[in-house]
């Protein structure tokens, strides 16, 4: 909590990072009654980076944890924000205006002229895009000292940045990507209406999905394309929902960034652990221990 001139204002404290299909909601349910009295759930509006201008974020430390807290007593944790682990696919204009500032004019400047706007999803779009990127690229891309590769200002930088020395405790649940592939693709209706269901048609699905996201990576690389898919140009846009549940299986590129920039702060759990009866008391402690609870 900080004091300022309208008054004490508190961020939250926990985050229950995510990911997509792998039970968040099922831990937010154990955690929340476990430790009713101590443990403050808010909604998902405390999300982090959940705005795109600066008056959003004023917005989020006014309305993120009641003013009721007592932050000698209790924990707001944000415990739905299964989005924020793996900042995808709009962290270019997400959480800086750089991207917008470019990539709009760029698309009004075509589509003011009759001609150009009729071709502006096939072509011109891809000119506004790249430019928009480049944008991007210049905001936060760093130096590194020593020198060395590109430091990029990506989200658990962002979050460190606000929090200091004292960073949230951070929970993220993670699954087998088969399994957790396996459970999007049937609990995904625009999967089953394209593709059909059964083992054959998720098969077809899959090797689609592989093959748009191996062709992305020879381009340009597992990192850029894990963040910007499908920004990258027409051939990874044209990817049926732009390898989307391929990437959201991949937590290595995200999951490196949240421990280099908040060691310490993130716990990852296994969502097998906290589903299997004779793990999840091990897990449920762990989860407890870690947001000192």
């Amino acid at each position: 909590c900080i004091g300022t001139p309208a008054g004490r204002r508190c961020a939250p404290g926990a985050f229950v990072l995510g990911a997509w299909q792998t039970g968040t909601k099922h831990l937010a349910a154990l955690l929340r009654a476990s430790h009713p009295e101590a443990l403050v759930p808010l909604g998902n509006g405390a999300c982090w980076g959940q705005w795109k201008n600066d008056e959003g974020g004023r917005r989020w430390l006014e309305r993120a944890v009641p003013a009721s807290l007592d932050p000698s007593a209790q924990l707001a944790a944000a415990l739905h924000c299964h989005a924020t682990l793996q900042f995808y696919p709009d962290s270019a204009h997400r959480f800086h205006k750089w991207w917008e500032e470019s990539y709009w004019p760029c698309k009004k400047r075509c589509t003011d002229v009759p001609a150009c706007e009729k071709t502006y999803y096939e072509k011109e779009m891809w000119t506004c895009k790249a430019a928009a990127l480049r944008a991007h690229d210049a905001a936060v891309d760093l130096p590194t000292v020593p020198a060395g590769g590109a430091f990029n200002f990506t989200t658990p930088w962002l979050l460190r940045s606000f929090y200091g020395s004292r960073p949230p405790r951070l929970i993220a649940l993670l699954r087998s990507p088969i399994d957790r592939l396996v459970h999007a693709f049937y609990g995904h209706p625009h999967y089953g209406k394209k593709y059909g269901v059964g083992a054959r048609r998720f098969g077809e699905y899959v090797t689609e999905q592989v093959a748009g996201w191996r062709a992305c990576e020879r381009r340009h690389g597992l990192r850029r394309c894990a963040i910007h898919f499908e920004q990258l140009g027409p051939e990874p846009a044209a990817v049926f929902f732009h390898a989307d549940q391929i990437i959201r299986g991949m937590y290595a590129p995200f999951v490196e960034d949240w421990l280099r920039a908040m060691a310490g702060a993130l716990l990852c759990l296994r969502t097998e652990d906290l589903l299997e009866p004779t793990t999840r008391r091990a897990a449920l402690r762990r989860a407890w221990r870690h947001l000192g609870l």
